[in-house]
């Protein structure tokens, strides 16, 4: 787990769009940990709502990571980090179908945040399934790193 000086420090450079790969692949498991502490909560019927928008930026990180690997600026906005995974797809170096999985998750949290509409534990459990692993495997398999909960992928992001 990063120290709460770097954790700063990241959240920082996140708030002016800043950050590196594996600044990125950090909040991503940073995002991924508060996840699991928080598990009981987003397992039951109706109060799953913030564990998706928390599994959405998770996912955001990991696909902030591909682009910047991949040479793209994912910009300052949803919609600017959207064109650039257009582009990630035009250069084939991402699949449409995993972008679509990320788009998924994009709308669920959104809904959670601004809308009264709650979310089931089966809702959850299929995006994490159907969305959130889909695009984890991408950007696992693209940037050869282990899952979010691998020990190869907390020592990579430890000492970053």
């Amino acid at each position: 787990m990063m120290d709460r000086t770097a954790s700063l420090c990241i959240h920082e450079k996140a708030r002016k769009g800043k950050l590196k790969l594996d600044e990125h692949l950090a909040k991503a498991r940073h995002n991924w940990a508060f996840l699991t502490e928080i598990e009981g909560f987003s397992r039951r019927d109706g109060l799953a709502d913030w564990s998706v928008v928390v599994l959405y930026y998770s996912a955001l990180h990991l696909v902030d990571a591909l682009l910047h690997a991949n040479g793209f600026d994912h910009g300052q906005s949803h919609s600017e980090r959207n064109g650039a995974l257009r582009a990630l797809v035009r250069a084939r170096r991402m699949s449409r179908l995993n972008i679509e999985a990320y788009l998924r998750l994009a709308s669920r949290a959104r809904a959670a945040r601004y809308s009264e509409a709650t979310l089931s534990r089966a809702e959850y459990e299929q995006l994490i399934a159907a969305a959130f692993r889909v695009v984890e495997g991408e950007v696992r398999g693209r940037l050869q790193i282990g899952t979010l909960r691998s020990p190869a992928f907390r020592a990579l992001t430890a000492t970053r």
